[in-house]
């Protein structure tokens, strides 16, 4: 069996770790090998549960940047994958510092899962790097991109265009779909009343995903919407996290919102929302939140940021930007719109993610994507 091998920034919980991690674990015909610039973060061990060889470089501060390099070339002679894949800007410069060390030449692939809508949201050295990767973007031979936007966005500043191949998100609907019984079970774990509305925001805590916006939305929602109840889910979504606290705008918002912070039961978490939102203002390609909510039959409320509007089609509300008045008119319709109306929107969605975006299909893609690529080297 063909081993690709994957170089990631880290494995914490993001949405590139996530596909990758659904990649290893439904593969049929690929094995693979992680290595992660940093540790092995919430993803690490599940990888290698589900048979992948997973490498951490342990990397702390640009001066270290040198021998993990030469580490991993050294993995790459180990291991003799048929290909390297680099995932993230800093982990596709890394797979292509460490191929061209190689002492045999190794298809490169990258993989970009972001659009680009401002560079004043990123870091000067992830800036640097994504610019720097624009003039080394003929080296690999296929660029993998999760949404056209992320390609166009990143073409636009330099990236071969002869290079792109897009790959949406895929996701599991055994795991992700609806359940009345685990809904009314979660709700009741996390004190819901019945007869309450919960619209919640699954991110990890980060300005783009505008965790401020949501709150000024709960603000006017919270006097319209009497019986409503809003949930955070995701990494510094707790109420400890001093910066998330000093967005709050008051205490009858705190007092309406569950704080849960990074979960591992988050198909249980979704099933408990009646509207689900992805309301960033930058940087998101295929938002992973948005799949998994439709799958479990919960109506999205978006920004479209990314090809999420693509993927929401008819089956939720797109804002017209990504003012907070333009997020409340939007969660006022779904509102107003009442459960049955919602609950047919929901299976609508859960649809549109099977027919388009299953995780079978789309780990499909990326393996036909593989065997052509080695193929053609190997004629070569």
């Amino acid at each position: 069996m063909k081993l690709a091998l994957h170089v990631i920034t880290g494995l914490g919980s993001g949405g590139a770790e996530a596909m990758l991690a659904k990649l290893v674990s439904a593969s049929m015909h690929w094995k693979h090998a992680i290595v992660s610039l940093r540790d092995a973060g919430v993803y690490g061990r599940a990888m290698e549960e589900a048979g992948a060889f997973v490498h951490t470089l342990g990397i702390s501060s640009i001066g270290a940047v040198p021998s993990a390099a030469f580490r991993l070339q050294r993995l790459l002679y180990q291991l003799r994958p048929s290909l390297v894949q680099g995932w993230l800007p800093h982990g596709n410069m890394m797979a292509t510092l460490s191929q061209a060390l190689s002492c045999r030449p190794i298809p490169l692939l990258w993989n970009i899962r972001q659009s680009l809508v401002n560079f004043r949201y990123e870091s000067s050295r992830t800036s640097s790097i994504i610019r720097l990767n624009a003039c080394l973007s003929r080296l690999p031979v296929a660029i993998i991109y999760n949404s056209v936007a992320g390609a166009e966005d990143h073409e636009a500043i330099g990236y071969d265009r002869r290079r792109r191949r897009v790959i949406p998100n895929g996701f599991d609907v055994r795991i992700f779909s609806p359940s009345a019984e685990r809904r009314n079970s979660m709700r009741k774990k996390l004190g819901v009343a019945d007869d309450e509305l919960v619209i919640g925001l699954v991110a990890r805590f980060h300005p783009m995903k505008n965790h401020a916006g949501f709150f000024k939305m709960a603000e006017q929602i919270i006097d319209r919407v009497p019986q409503v109840r809003f949930l955070l889910a995701g990494e510094g979504t707790e109420l400890s996290n001093l910066a998330l606290r000093a967005l709050v705008p008051s205490e009858r918002v705190a007092m309406r919102t569950l704080f849960l912070g990074e979960r591992r039961d988050i198909p249980d978490v979704t099933r408990v929302l009646d509207i689900a939102c992805n309301i960033s203002v930058h940087g998101e390609g295929f938002p992973n939140a948005v799949g998994e909510a439709m799958a479990c039959g919960v109506p999205c409320v978006v920004t479209s940021i990314g090809d999420t509007a693509q993927i929401v089609g008819d089956t939720g509300i797109v804002c017209s930007d990504v003012r907070p008045a333009s997020i409340v008119r939007a969660i006022e319709r779904l509102v107003a719109d009442g459960p049955q109306k919602r609950a047919e929107l929901g299976v609508r969605a859960r649809a549109r993610i099977k027919e388009h975006f299953s995780l079978d299909a789309i780990v499909g893609r990326f393996e036909n994507l593989y065997d052509q690529i080695v193929s053609s080297h190997d004629v070569k």
